[in-house]
């Protein structure tokens, strides 16, 4: 499920990184297409897909960003942000 993706990113960019992060919200491709969490990974993703794991504090960050400007964030600035974590899906062969 695509849930275990986002779990065992944020998992592994905690271990690597020494950051806490919380728990994996949601996901999303790197469009910002929101994806269902609950779907299964190799009908969901392509080899090499790129998803966003969405955490508490991207949520928190986005409804501030939206009280205080009208202008949506894009997908440059997007990479940018600290707490996201990026999960790459590799089929297992």
């Amino acid at each position: 499920r695509l849930q275990w993706l986002g779990d065992a990113a944020v998992h592994r960019y905690e271990h690597f990184y020494s950051v806490k992060t919380g728990m994996c919200r949601s996901l999303e491709l790197e469009d910002g297409t929101a994806l269902e969490v609950d779907r299964v990974i190799s009908g969901t993703l392509a080899e090499g897909s790129h998803v966003w794991v969405v955490l508490e504090e991207d949520e928190i960050a986005k409804k501030r960003n939206e009280l205080s400007s009208p202008v949506k964030a894009d997908s440059a600035q997007r990479s940018s942000r600290p707490a996201s974590v990026r999960a790459k899906h590799r089929r297992q062969h």
